[in-house]
């Protein structure tokens, strides 16, 4: 029997090529769920651009917009995200871009636990260099001042780009496994353990073709940008769909998770 080919065999760049065929025959519900994604992530954005001089009037709108966007986002991507590994794997969806309001809860809080560990790691991380400028300003050595801010800052953006890769599939992991915010964080971890650098180049390429379709959409006199930067969001999370398959079937610690099995229920037909 022919063993089908799998996501491992795949480089990065032809992983991306394949989700960009996906989007010949992705369902137009999917399309627009990534619309109204982006759509809340530009909401978001125009907020924080709110002039200062109305912060005492605009903060509390800016912070309804980012905690509407946060549950809307819970509500939406867990289903989003089934609906495209199914799609993956060449299945009709048995899953509903808006049927991810069972695991409202559990994404909101894996996202939030996320976001806490990545500050963290950002303020630990600039500790050590924050403390040699300080020592290095009080005892008057003044050359040194410059390179301990850099070791802060050097330090910083790697430990932090090193916990956001650790969690960066934790919301696959609550969608599609199934699994609570303290288990899918876990998993995330597990998962990325040896492979920082294929999640980092894969979502370096998703990101550079997010940027052309923004260039794309403001060359479009801008209205372009309600359509291509939706796709190309799509492409990419049709890739790290994929990419999170190959990570669990090469997994370096494989282990069941009855949260999988539940999910697999609720999504089993009666």
């Amino acid at each position: 029997m022919k063993t089908p080919t799998t996501p491992a065999t795949l480089p990065s760049t032809k992983l991306v090529a394949r989700s960009l065929m996906f989007l010949l025959e992705v369902p137009h519900l999917l399309v627009a769920v990534a619309m109204i994604l982006f759509a809340l992530d530009a909401l978001l954005c125009i907020g924080n651009q709110l002039r200062p001089s109305s912060v005492r009037h605009t903060l509390p709108i800016v912070m309804t917009v980012a905690l509407l966007r946060a549950v809307l986002r819970a509500w939406l991507r867990p289903g989003y995200l089934r609906a495209l590994d199914e799609l993956r794997r060449g299945a009709e969806p048995t899953v509903k871009a808006f049927e991810g309001l069972d695991r409202l809860g559990a994404a909101f809080a894996c996202h939030l636990l996320g976001d806490v560990i990545v500050a963290t790691s950002l303020v630990v991380g600039a500790l050590p260099g924050l403390a040699a400028m300080l020592f290095a300003a009080n005892r008057g050595y003044d050359a040194l001042v410059g390179p301990a801010l850099a070791l802060a800052a050097l330090m910083s953006f790697s430990l932090y780009l090193y916990a956001w890769l650790g969690v960066r599939y934790a919301e696959h992991a609550v969608a599609i496994e199934g699994l609570g915010p303290f288990a899918a964080l876990g998993r995330a971890w597990n998962l990325a353990e040896g492979r920082r650098a294929r999640v980092a180049w894969v979502t370096l390429v998703t990101s550079t073709l997010e940027l052309a379709a923004v260039a794309w959409g403001v060359a479009c006199f801008g209205v372009g940008l309600l359509l291509t930067v939706p796709l190309a969001r799509l492409v990419g999370d049709h890739t790290h769909v994929a990419l999170f398959a190959e990570l669990r079937a090469t997994s370096l610690r494989p282990r069941a998770h009855a949260g999988e099995a539940r999910a697999a229920m609720r999504r089993a037909p009666a």
